[in-house]
């Protein structure tokens, strides 16, 4: 049943994301365009957040409707959140500034992502009174005032400044045949979106496929950590320079030469995958390639000044969600991947020793199958050139903004 509700949830990602994008740009407030969400979902995504997680004393049946209904919420609710949290598309139009700023949001999710699994455990053992049982529900409640604290911080502190070539251009109601074509005629984005797929999926298979690896491979479950620590701490390290890279390398090179390394940390281990040494150097290596990938969400924001560049409209709502949509397809992509090879080749979830052919299959996903993913990665973005049109695109946009005005 659970996987039902997965599966449902994937469809239910794809309709959502687009009528997301669409009302995010079809209505507009005094607040802006983007930061509205994050002042009206702030409690509503809080609320669902913690009642997703909370176990209510009903029937079977009415359990399944509940987890149905609660998920489903969370996810419309998350999805308007996420779109509003692309406000680099509307902050500035400064590349320095934007890489900057994405940048800095990345680190946080890495510190909270670094910390949550240290944090969580003792504390809602002292909430539940020495009874993790008790203490997560109450420690999900906990997180779900941050979620929305955190939200409302964003709100107050953030400022749209980006303004329309055409200062009505915003509030033009567009059909959502309009939008669509918009942004799949927009080369760049589509580029970029593929380049950031793939790259999304080469990690997933990684981080999906490691701790099987490390079960019954290395036999060692509990080098989770010591491969986890040196990735997120050369992923944290590596933000504070990726600006100058990107300034001098461009976007697009700098995420280019993140792939080669990416490839090269799997290709590290072929002459001896058991070796926990090369593993830990690998993992460096690939936290620093990742770290990269935020560079993505930059280029993003590019791609809606094209659209406006080429056909007169801002599409953010849309180009966030569906990005974002992509992105949730990676991770289920990821997923299914890894079970159907697995299945094939025999894995067997109840037997401590694996056949050969699923031993293999784990070398084939967590080494092999990353370098083919990220050299398609590396293929698209060989067709990206909108670093190149940049500061003459711009240039033309601020001359038609200063003629709008006069």
């Amino acid at each position: 049943m659970a996987g039902t509700v997965l599966l449902a949830g994937r469809i239910w990602d794809g309709i959502n994301d687009v009528i997301t994008g669409f009302i995010v740009d079809n209505v507009h407030s005094k607040h802006g365009k983007l930061r509205p969400y994050l002042l009206w979902f702030a409690v509503p995504t809080a609320l669902v957040f913690a009642l997703m997680f909370a176990a209510p004393n009903l029937s079977p049946t009415m359990k399944i409707v509940y987890a149905f209904v609660t998920y489903f919420l969370y996810d419309g609710f998350f999805t308007f959140a996420a779109v509003s949290g692309s406000l680099i598309m509307r902050a500035t139009d400064n590349n320095n500034q934007r890489v900057t700023l994405t940048l800095f949001g990345a680190m946080g999710n890495s510190l909270t992502n670094l910390a949550l699994p240290i944090v969580f455990y003792p504390v809602a053992v002292a909430l539940g009174g020495g009874d993790f049982a008790k203490g997560f529900g109450p420690m999900v409640a906990v997180m779900a005032v941050f979620v929305a604290v955190f939200m409302l911080f964003q709100f107050f502190t953030s400022k749209e400044r980006v303004v329309a070539l055409d200062g009505k251009a915003d509030q033009d109601k567009m059909p959502l045949g309009e939008a669509v074509s918009i942004l799949f005629s927009n080369k760049p984005w589509m580029v970029n979106q593929l380049a950031s797929f793939t790259t999304s999926l080469a990690l997933y298979f990684i981080t999906s496929i490691l701790p099987y690896y490390l079960k019954y491979i290395i036999k060692n479950e509990g080098a989770m950590m010591m491969l986890m620590l040196p990735f997120a701490a050369a992923q944290i390290g590596f933000y504070f320079i990726i600006p100058w890279i990107a300034a001098r390398l461009g976007k697009r090179n700098a995420l280019l030469a993140a792939i080669g390394l990416g490839i090269f940390s799997r290709a590290l281990v072929i002459p001896d995958p058991t070796n926990l040494t090369l593993l830990t150097i690998s993992s460096a290596l690939l936290g620093i390639a990742i770290a990269f990938t935020n560079l993505y969400a930059t280029m993003m924001a590019d791609t809606v000044d094209y659209a406006e560049w080429k056909r007169g409209k801002r599409i953010e709502g849309m180009t966030a969600a569906v990005g974002g949509f992509f992105m949730k397809l990676a991770m289920a992509g990821a997923a299914g991947a890894i079970g159907w090879v697995l299945q094939i080749q025999g894995y067997n979830a109840s037997l401590a020793e694996q056949p050969a052919s699923a031993i293999n299959a784990l070398y084939f996903i967590i080494i092999y199958m990353p370098i083919i993913v990220f050299a398609i990665s590396a293929v698209c973005l060989f067709f990206y050139d909108l670093d190149k049109q940049l500061p003459s695109m711009r240039a033309e946009m601020e001359a038609r903004r200063q003629q709008s005005a006069s």
